[in-house]
């Protein structure tokens, strides 16, 4: 059989279209042409099957219809004439009979889909005339579906006339047409390889013509990867997940709302009733925009994981050998186009401060989401990926050794995601490239080299100029030493420099250790080749300079070898971050640079910052560690702490941090600022202070510098919302020492004001443990009729006292002579032999 793939022009009528088609030797009987989909689905075009004839009628000159909708209660019913069965992804034509309508009425017909498990079946609308015809029924599915005699499978409505067109013959083109007016492609978007010739290039200009259907430009054209399933089985005795919705701020639930608004019109959420409810939280791109992510960490616990092998990297870079041109594809959101199964689609609920939805498309953040993705991809790519295509999760990489085999795999690969429904990002995908970074690596003719991802953190390791960084750089090295023949010589002229009273006194000999060492770190046999199978730690550490990570993995003679190394600097607003979210931090970062390696893989994440082991079991988390903690849901981990002795080699990344080309735009990582801008009572007050200057509550409040302040005889007071109330007071009484009620009250009213403050401090001060143990019910208490006033300066009240009698010294003393100060608590005391004065 012979075929020949061209564009010609289709005359019906007063209708002319441009589009492909299949020119064939095949035996078709008395079938001179077939119309598929493209024609049919067409915008401008409507297709009608009226007494068992086709007919196109042109939408922008004829009028379809006036279409009145049935008042009764029941429409028009579509049933199966008789049973049949839909062979898997074909389509049929099937007999139907309709009842509700008048004999020779015209029905129109809707679109429908029915979902069911694996099964989906297509029904495309048109008109069908009353008592019934042949439709044409679509099984998108992978198994064959059998419809049952008096089966409903649609509705329509009653139309009153339908204008006929006949079809013409055909007039074939012998030759391909340069541009299609449909294509959808924004060739402008289109990344080329510099080494392209024009003519080179207008061939793949035609190539991503005929496929322009692989390509969404926005969430509402992605498709539904066909025979594509997510299922999420929770392990036995677990009870559903429902969490109340975060807290957020009224700018903030304005951009949800906005968020959810787009995948509700995208098809890939839908309102829910579920009994589950995972709550969401907003993440800031680097670019300002939000993402809208849940937080499924609680049904991610008791989600049975699904097991599916991800590429070895290493593995895969060898299909690249003698390949001189490069073609990266990107999914466009890929997990959106992977179908939920419906009994795990009220799992996937998730609860706002607005409404409470669910997903019908694959989630991110769902633990089995890249297992699945991947499986499914694999499926659509078919023998291709074994020895031609690298692909991983939604990257996929497309090597040839010329511009025409580039093409033809090009076409090929589309070919096959396109029938399999996925979707691409044009603008991420960049066309028969020379030289590409996939996965950390760059990728050209001249071969393969580890990207400063991998080695950049070791060899950018800038020159230690004391002591103290000379020992840092020595803590990296020597937890490898094993691993590098001679490292004592080699580090020698090192390690005299950190010796006491050494003088220092960096030379040549220095310089070349130091060369010699960062070499001996990223070559073999200390970075070694990453193996899936292997057991995998990343260890992590953090200061207020950067962040460190190194992955290694355990070889066969039990040692532990890095693969890559990771360090950067930390900005200007994370330099202020407490210790413990600089510790979260490196982790998040360490696991979005290693990702590739980690996706699909249980390890252990190691650091040196105990608290960090408790944080992922948390309930409520700050907002900013809770947006750091989503981005990693989907890895399979657990966290184990180790000493920082034992964590030098991290900590020398973190300490020696390269400084990153581009830092994102930092916003207001104040605490009480976000606090305060999340309180609904607060928010109310601000609002009106900025909408009204003559507001009355101008004279109570202040609202300067983004912050609400309160009026008092004593000057301005910042307000505390009712978050912060708690960690001001611990800060005030626990944080200093625990003082007394009094002195509390005293340093807050100083800076701050609440409602009702000395009633809470009070309360607060009363219920602490630790100064009901240490307070005691030490002799008897103070009198009421002639109570000792608090005193205000030093030395104002002197309490002097004997203590004892205690077991007598050898100088006879058996009491001791106490004198305080009340204001400073200032002590003295004397040893004496009586508890007497000498009159």
């Amino acid at each position: 059989m012979c075929t020949h793939e061209t564009v010609f022009t289709l005359h019906v009528g007063d209708i002319t279209l441009a589009t492909d088609a299949i020119v064939t030797d095949a035996e078709m009987g008395d079938i001179d042409l077939l119309i598929g989909q493209p024609v049919i689905n067409h915008e401008n075009v409507s297709f009608v099957i009226d007494g068992g004839r086709a007919q196109l009628i042109d939408k922008v000159t004829h009028e379809l219809s006036r279409i009145t909708l049935n008042e009764a209660e029941e429409r028009p019913h579509l049933l199966v004439h008789q049973e049949v069965t839909l062979p898997a992804n074909s389509s049929t034509f099937v007999q139907v009979d309709i009842l509700g309508a008048d004999v020779s009425a015209n029905v129109l017909l809707e679109n429908r889909i029915h979902h069911s498990g694996r099964e989906m079946v297509c029904i495309p609308s048109g008109v069908l005339q009353a008592p019934g015809g042949k439709i044409w029924v679509t099984n998108l599915g992978d198994r064959d579906v059998t419809l049952q005699r008096a089966k409903l499978i649609g509705r329509g409505d009653v139309c009153e006339e339908v204008p006929e067109v006949e079809i013409s013959k055909v007039r074939a083109m012998n030759e391909r047409m340069n541009v299609v007016e449909s294509s959808q492609i924004n060739f402008d978007k289109v990344k080329v390889g510099g080494t392209v010739t024009d003519s080179e290039k207008a061939a793949l200009y035609r190539l991503l013509e005929r496929h322009a259907g692989c390509f969404a430009n926005n969430s509402k054209e992605l498709g539904t990867v066909q025979g594509s399933c997510l299922k999420i089985e929770l392990k036995e005795g677990a009870k559903a997940v429902c969490y109340r919705p975060y807290r957020m701020a009224l700018k903030e639930r304005e951009v949800v709302r906005g968020k959810v608004q787009d995948l509700l019109d995208a098809g890939i959420v839908r309102e829910s009733t579920s009994s589950f409810a995972s709550p969401v939280v907003l993440v800031r791109k680097k670019n300002g925009d939000y993402r809208l992510c849940v937080d499924y960490r609680a049904l991610n616990k008791c989600t049975e994981k699904e097991t599916y092998p991800m590429a070895n990297v290493e593995d895969e870079f060898s299909k690249l050998a003698g390949k001189s041109y490069f073609t990266s594809l990107d999914c466009s959101q890929g997990f959106h186009q992977i179908a939920v199964d419906p009994k795990s689609i009220p799992k996937t609920a998730f609860i706002t401060q607005d409404g409470h939805y669910e997903y019908v498309k694959m989630p991110f953040g769902l633990v089995n989401a890249p297992a699945v993705f991947q499986r499914f991809l694999n499926g659509a790519l078919g023998k291709l990926r074994h020895d031609k295509v690298l692909a991983y999760m939604d990257d996929l990489l497309l090597p040839s050794i010329t511009v025409a085999q580039g093409l033809e795999l090009l076409d090929e690969v589309l070919g096959l995601l396109g029938r399999a429904g996925y979707k691409l990002n044009i603008d991420k995908c960049e066309f028969l490239a020379d030289s590409v970074n996939y996965l950390g690596h760059q990728i050209s003719s001249r071969g393969i080299t580890p990207g400063l991802l991998k080695t950049g953190a070791v060899e950018k390791f800038k020159k230690p100029t004391n002591a103290h960084e000379i020992r840092q750089f020595l803590g990296l090295t020597g937890y490898f030493r094993k691993f590098i023949k001679g490292f004592a010589t080699i580090a020698a002229p090192l390690t005299m420099l950190t010796r006491k009273n050494a003088v220092w006194n960096w030379g040549p000999e220095q310089d070349n250790a130091f060369r010699k060492l960062k070499q001996a770190l990223v070559e073999k046999p200390v970075l070694a080749a990453y193996r899936p199978d292997a057991i995998t730690e990343v260890h992590t550490d953090a200061s207020s300079q950067g962040l460190g990570a190194i992955i290694l993995q355990k070889q066969s003679d039990d040692t532990l070898k890095p693969i890559a190394y990771f360090s950067r600097c930390t900005t200007p607003a994370e330099k202020f971050y407490h210790s413990f979210e600089l510790e979260t931090l490196a982790v998040v970062e360490a696991l979005k640079r290693f990702s590739f390696y980690l996706l699909g893989l249980h390890f252990t994440i190691v650091t040196d910052c105990a608290a960090v082991r408790y944080t992922f079991s948390k309930r409520d988390l700050i907002p900013r560690i809770a947006r750091w903690w989503l981005q990693v849901q989907q890895y399979d981990f657990e966290i184990v702490h180790r000493p920082g002795t034992a964590m030098r080699h991290a900590d020398a990344l973190s300490r020696g941090a390269l400084p990153i080309a581009e830092v994102s735009q930092v916003t207001v990582t104040d605490w009480f600022l976000a606090l305060q801008l999340q309180d609904e009572s607060l928010q109310i007050i601000m609002k009106q202070l900025q909408a009204d200057p003559k507001e009355e509550l101008h004279r109570e409040y202040r609202y300067k510098s983004n912050r609400l302040y309160r009026r008092t005889l004593k000057g301005d007071r910042l307000v505390v919302p009712r978050a912060a109330r708690w960690q001001i007071v611990k800060r005030y009484h626990d944080d200093v020492g625990h003082v007394g009620f009094d002195r509390c009250v005293k340093a807050i009213k100083e800076q701050y004001w609440f409602a009702k403050m000395t009633r809470f401090i009070r309360k607060y001060c009363g219920s602490c443990l630790q100064c009901a143990y240490g307070k005691g019910n030490y002799g008897k208490r103070e009198g009421q009729l002639h109570p000792i006033h608090k005193p205000d300066k030093p030395m104002d009240t002197v309490h002097i006292d004997h203590v004892g009698p205690f077991p007598k010294s050898r100088a006879g003393n058996s009491y001791v002579l106490t004198i305080i100060d009340s204001f400073t608590k200032y002590l003295k005391d004397h040893l004496r032999q009586r508890a007497s004065f000498r009159k």
